[in-house]
């Protein structure tokens, strides 16, 4: 659900406990002062992708049943505009305030199309890029990983160079990062720090430059450090 304007929400429909019962126009506007629906947009999805799936484990030689949930990026704001990028759709599109559908770009094949299913989902856009990550439900790798296989990806709208990228930080060498999903302004991703784990990277000397000036000032029961990215 996002703030849409003043008058109307944005919502999806997302799936309900019943995978078999869902919409294929999942993309509604409804007001908020009664709660009607005012709008739909017309994006119609008649065979649609769920990121639920069951499949056989073997645990102490028993044989049963786990449910495998890969939280997916879909849909995100940018700047006054809104970037749909429905799993199920092969085709990722921009929503300006005046509910014109822009598309952005298109998948080849389609998702319907490929085996296993490949889910291209949105991390972030920006007026030069946008960050995608693939997630290919092979359930062969899954019954043992306990997850799908995933790549990071960044398409260049100007030059239409599609890349795997790392986002790292240059203070913190214990791991990657990783955008969050968050309405953020035009041009501008964020992701959190765990509290608790920088100052386990700090004792181990993998923190340095302003992020380790800025555990100086903090305790390890603080909130999560919230850090910034801009694009120019």
């Amino acid at each position: 659900m996002y703030n849409f304007d003043d008058k109307t929400l944005l919502v999806y429909d997302d799936f309900g406990l019943n995978q078999n019962e869902y919409s294929a126009n999942p993309y509604l506007l409804i007001d908020k002062n009664n709660g009607n629906v005012v709008d739909a947009l017309d994006i119609h999805l008649p065979v649609r992708i769920s990121n639920r799936v069951i499949i056989e484990v073997e645990v102490d030689g028993k044989k049963g049943n786990a449910a495998l949930t890969l939280y997916i990026n879909n849909n995100r704001s940018f700047g006054e505009n809104f970037l749909i990028a429905d799993w199920s759709s092969d085709t990722i599109y921009r929503l300006t305030p005046q509910k014109e559908l822009l598309p952005v770009m298109v998948r080849k094949p389609s998702i319907q199309n490929s085996d296993p299913k490949i889910v291209i989902s949105n991390e972030l856009v920006t007026d030069k890029y946008i960050f995608l990550t693939k997630a290919v439900f092979d359930f062969e790798v899954a019954k043992n990983s306990r997850m799908f296989p995933t790549m990071n990806l960044m398409y260049d709208f100007n030059s239409g160079q599609l890349s795997e990228y790392k986002l790292i930080n240059k203070d913190y060498e214990a791991r990657d990062v990783g955008f969050a999903t968050a309405q953020t302004p035009k041009n501008t991703g964020v992701y959190t720090l765990d509290i608790a784990r920088l100052f386990e990277a700090d004792e181990a000397g993998k923190v340095k430059g302003d992020l380790k000036q800025l555990l100086k000032m903090l305790d390890e029961d603080d909130n999560p450090v919230l850090v910034k990215v801009s694009f120019f």
